[in-house]
């Protein structure tokens, strides 16, 4: 039976996507909600609605009127990412054998190369979109604070989003600390998680999640590199210059999403491929993360 390659194309989008969210520490925020509507390829309207409060009831007058108000904001999607790969037709028996590979490359490639970059851009947004946010020389880590600071800036982001499900961001070295902690009053419960129907052990302190991130993926700004030009052809990112380390972000679950509009595998026999006799993959991905102005002083940032 021939290979429907937009079929196959789909199904592998899909699996290397289920993939991503369980090994992404930004995974979660992969959801693109009902309040938006794309109007052009990479611009998107969010919605956001606005209450009164309470006000006094008068016997006399009655209820004092409110207003519930709605308003749409544009957000255009900046990252743009894509890769091309080709399967050199002669090194394989087989149609079936080529696209398992090509299959196999992908998924080693994604968490290589694809998660981190995609981690570490959502991460460094979070930092850009926090308008509350503590200076290093307020952030210095020990075993012997690293939980009460913790517990105090997840309390007062409880204070600001009035929100109890909360997620904390910190560098493996942090991690560390907290594991070695000498505070004596600690609660750290470890949970089961289901991520994408993998049963994961997660800590937790009260209903924040702690999440450990490679110390490379906890900058302010990094630099995408276009995969073309002699100095950047091996893509990726690199840290930016003048960009400063996390040493935590604890936020909402709720206070930023990411939006992707494409995420697209297309696939390519050789006799369609003008370039080369090969088997060739392409992956395209276009997203951004977003953030309404009424959550972002509830991501608490310490760097």
């Amino acid at each position: 039976m021939p290979i429907n390659f937009n079929v196959f194309g789909t199904k592998t989008a899909d699996a290397l996507d289920k993939a991503f969210v369980q090994k992404s520490v930004t995974g979660f925020m992969d959801t693109n909600p009902d309040n938006i509507q794309f109007i052009n390829a990479d611009t998107v309207l969010v919605g956001e609605t606005n209450f009164s409060g309470l006000g006094d009831y008068d016997r006399d007058n009655g209820f004092p009127i409110g207003s519930i108000s709605s308003s749409k904001r544009a957000y255009t999607l900046t990252q743009d990412r894509g890769r091309a790969f080709q399967v050199d037709a002669i090194d394989y028996d087989s149609l079936d054998a080529a696209l398992k590979k090509g299959v196999m490359d992908m998924a080693e490639w994604q968490n290589k190369y694809v998660v981190p970059e995609i981690d570490a851009y959502t991460l460094s947004k979070l930092y850009y979109f926090s308008t509350t946010k503590r200076e290093a020389a307020n952030v210095s880590f020990t075993a012997g604070n690293v939980y009460s600071t913790l517990v105090s800036v997840q309390d007062a982001c409880m204070d600001i989003s009035d929100e109890d499900d909360l997620v904390c961001f910190i560098p493996r070295s942090v991690h560390s600390m907290l594991n070695a902690s000498t505070e004596i009053t600690k609660t750290i419960d470890v949970r089961e998680v289901n991520k994408n129907g993998i049963s994961t052990k997660v800590k937790f302190i009260d209903n924040m999640e702690i999440i450990p991130v490679n110390a490379q993926r906890m900058y302010s700004a990094y630099r995408s590199l276009n995969g073309v030009d002699d100095d950047q052809y091996n893509g990726g990112f690199v840290i930016a210059s003048g960009a400063v380390p996390i040493q935590y972000i604890v936020m909402p679950r709720s206070a930023a999403f990411r939006i992707t509009r494409t995420k697209k595998i297309r696939v390519f026999q050789p006799d369609g491929n003008i370039l080369k006799d090969a088997y060739a993959l392409q992956y395209r991905r276009l997203y951004d993360v977003i953030c309404l102005e009424s959550k972002k002083s509830s991501i608490f940032v310490g760097y």
